[in-house]
């Protein structure tokens, strides 16, 4: 009594070499970047009104979102940037306004794809010399009149 014909037993092992072959050896494995950012800065002032943070993202392929937080004594805003407007060398652009305090921070992580996130980095913002048309912006001349006595 045969439990294996040739054909069979020669099938079988044609599949497990397929298998044993297609499996890609430990150094042929590429294992993604962890999402992660580094920033150029510790401290930013405005300039005309504007901040710039520069930044370094590594591993893009991984990441869902850039998550912002605005953190100040009255409380922390949030803002998300999806991939598809993030590059690895990128640039935060942010227009100051009027109710913004002297001094604030922002706070950067990713979120990646597999729901794990980076570790956050921040930069403080100093907005004490008030530069810029944002922190008068809301300065306005009303009621004037001429009077004029010859």
């Amino acid at each position: 009594m045969r439990f294996f014909s040739p054909g069979v037993l020669c099938a079988g092992v044609v599949a497990a070499l397929c298998l044993w072959g297609c499996k890609p050896s430990p150094e042929e494995q590429v294992i993604p970047e962890a999402p992660g950012i580094s920033l150029t800065v510790e401290t930013v002032s405005p300039v005309d009104g504007k901040l710039e943070v520069p930044m370094r993202i590594s591993g893009l392929s991984g990441v869902n979102y850039l998550s912002i937080d605005k953190v100040t004594e009255a409380g922390t805003q949030n803002i998300k940037y999806y991939k598809r407007v993030l590059s690895e060398e990128y640039v935060y652009r942010y227009t100051m306004l009027p109710t913004d305090p002297e001094e604030f921070t922002f706070a950067f992580f990713l979120m990646g794809t597999d729901g794990t996130s980076s570790e956050p980095v921040s930069v403080k913002v100093d907005n004490r010399r008030g530069e810029g048309e944002a922190k008068y912006s809301h300065l306005s001349i009303s009621n004037l009149r001429v009077v004029s006595r010859v």
